[in-house]
């Protein structure tokens, strides 16, 4: 692991690491969904590499809501109400990515 993360559980000590991240800047940096798709399925590999959490926010006028309900398949956790919820609809990447594809979308 590398980057500030690393410095901070390694060297400052600290036990545990937080991300939040605004995903606006997708619609202007990536080219499709499923290369957003793509890309939040990678962060989820690396979230889990070590301590640390990553929060992810969509803004529903910029994506929409159906873009934002293929998302919800690509979060093992959500955040509702405050409350940290295990997702009962997450996919592996994979399987996600044939799901959408079987459904033509």
């Amino acid at each position: 692991m590398a980057g500030p993360a690393a410095q901070a559980l390694d060297a400052d000590g600290y036990p545990f690491v937080r991300f939040g991240g605004e995903a606006t800047w997708a619609r202007r940096h990536v080219a499709t969904l499923d290369d957003l798709i793509y890309y939040e399925s990678r962060l989820n590999r690396y979230a889990i590499s070590s301590a640390q959490s990553f929060l992810c926010l969509y803004d529903l006028s910029t994506f929409g809501g159906a873009v934002v309900v293929d998302l919800l398949y690509t979060h093992p956790k959500l955040l509702l109400s405050g409350v940290e919820l295990e997702n009962p609809y997450y996919l592996e990447p994979d399987e996600f990515l044939a799901f959408r594809q079987a459904r033509s979308y």
